[in-house]
């Protein structure tokens, strides 16, 4: 029985919270019209309510920039990866595990070093679905790519 390293049922899940995020966003947004409608009004020669407005304004530029390109750039990115492993073609893989390296130039994906025939060979998998294989034990791997997709132990 292969033992599946991702959890696509989360998919789904992750749709809802962008969606949530978006009708947050929206939200916000609708209450920094009614705030800008208000400082529009009450600015009119006033030289300190100009420079809070300003500072308003920046910080609402600045909150929405970060906002989507952490907040809702990260969901998106996991949920696009989940689909590519998910829908991609599946090769088989049989090996013997060697050893875990993080790889330097990425900090979400480890690398499983496996040794097939004398050659080694590295799979990434996601850090937040790390495993604990047992070094020198014969496995039976299914990627897609470069990418793990499930495992299971050779006997």
């Amino acid at each position: 029985m292969m033992n599946k390293i991702y959890d696509f049922g989360i998919i789904p899940k992750i749709s809802a919270q962008q969606k949530r995020l978006v009708y947050s966003y929206i939200g916000f947004v609708i209450l920094f019209a009614a705030a800008l409608a208000t400082a529009c009004i009450s600015i009119k020669s006033n030289l300190l309510l100009t420079i809070i407005f300003a500072v308003f304004l920046l910080c609402f530029i600045l909150g929405s920039i970060l906002f989507w390109k952490i907040k809702y750039g990260i969901l998106k990115k996991y949920k696009v990866f989940l689909d590519n492993i998910e829908t991609g073609n599946k090769e088989d893989f049989v090996g013997e595990f060697s050893e875990r390296l993080a790889v330097a130039d990425d900090d979400e994906f480890e690398v499983y070093l496996f040794e097939s025939m004398s050659k080694k060979t590295g799979f990434l998998v996601h850090k937040q679905h790390s495993m604990d294989l047992i070094k020198g034990k014969r496995y039976h791997l299914e990627c897609v790519g470069n990418y793990m997709y499930q495992w299971e132990d050779i006997n």
